[in-house]
């Protein structure tokens, strides 16, 4: 990724993430961003948007935060709790609309993400968009308990309550977060949420962007960093997962989390849950049930082990791998990037 220029350039209050090719300075990629206390976020989430967010969400002890760098198992993490919910009734999810909780549908369970929903006037003409469906406050603090709550922010950016002023860490909700090699992070989103694959980036100028960590949520570095750090503060409100040991061990994984929310589950149950969590069940009943619409399983892309050799040169692999041993040493962890390999830290 040596071969190209990552700056940011900041122009009348916005921001704009600049890839350059060094050796042809025409051409050039770019994506607007804004900083929240100095974290690349979407520009729909900004500094006062996440002010305001801060000082009016509070959780609950019941809550059940599933946590995720983008790209990491967060929409697979947030099928499985849903289902330990609902005793693994897959008809009682809503792939429609991404699991999105949706006051009035007559739901039993549902998701929030709250730095993309959650807004003080609402437009009940305007329920549509999946997990950015407008939702009040008032509305999610009457969401029945326990609410299932998605977020991509490092532990400084929580919304919520992170502890500080005595204050207990997310109203001592219970924690789930989910990591996964950065490698196939990379590649993942690559090919999401603005999609630089479809917008004609080349993958390594979206390489070069991802390793500097300015692309929206930051960076994968100091988002993981900031999760382990809190995970060994608060160990029984944090778990850890790796994406990669669940793709192996789905069973042990489901039982880890179900154990962690307090539930005594029954290989029955837990039978149910792998099977409707699978990664090809989840996409088959999301186009089932949507008639096949791409915005409905386009977040489903392929969820394997390892796919980042497909897209890394050797080159660009020892670059990357060098910047995360720079990034995470000293952090006692290994990540599985498949095929034997691994990125020990």
């Amino acid at each position: 990724m040596d071969e190209w220029k990552v700056e940011v350039i900041a122009s009348n209050g916005e921001h704009t993430l600049k890839v350059t090719s060094k050796a042809d300075e025409k051409t050039c990629f770019s994506i607007k961003v804004c900083f929240v206390n100095g974290v690349a976020l979407p520009v729909w989430l900004s500094q006062s948007r996440y002010d305001h967010l801060k000082k009016i969400v509070n959780m609950r002890e019941s809550d059940v935060i599933v946590s995720t760098y983008p790209k990491c198992g967060t929409t697979w993490t947030e099928q499985i709790v849903l289902l330990l919910l609902v005793g693994g009734d897959i008809d009682k999810l809503d792939p429609i609309h991404k699991n999105a909780y949706r006051p009035g549908a007559n739901q039993l369970v549902g998701k929030v993400w709250p730095e993309a929903c959650l807004e003080q006037e609402v437009d009940e003409n305007n329920r549509k968009g999946g997990e950015f469906v407008p939702l009040s406050l008032d509305e999610f603090n009457a969401m029945p308990s326990p609410r299932l709550i998605k977020t991509h922010a490092s532990v400084e950016n929580l919304i919520g309550g992170n502890g500080s002023s005595g204050e207990p860490f997310l109203g001592n909700a219970k924690v789930i977060y989910v990591t996964r090699n950065p490698k196939d992070a990379c590649v993942s989103s690559y090919h999401h949420s603005f999609n630089p694959y479809k917008s004609g980036w080349p993958f390594h100028a979206w390489a070069a962007a991802f390793l500097s960590g300015n692309i929206p949520f930051g960076s994968w570095f100091e988002t993981t960093k900031s999760w382990l750090q809190a995970q060994a503060k608060y160990p029984e409100q944090i778990l850890i997962l790796h994406f990669e040991e669940m793709k192996k061990d789905p069973a042990t994984a489901i039982r880890k989390i179900a154990v962690h929310l307090g539930m005594q589950p029954d290989e029955e149950l837990i039978s149910k849950v792998v099977q409707h969590s699978a990664f090809d069940s989840m996409k088959s009943e999301a186009a089932k049930k949507a008639g096949n619409s791409l915005n409905t399983v386009d977040h489903l892309r392929k969820g394997d082990v390892g796919d980042w050799r497909n897209y890394f040169s050797s080159e660009g692999s020892e670059e990357f791998d060098r910047t995360f041993q720079k990034n995470m040493e000293g952090v006692g962890m290994t990540w599985d990037t498949g095929l034997g390999d691994e990125l020990t830290a």
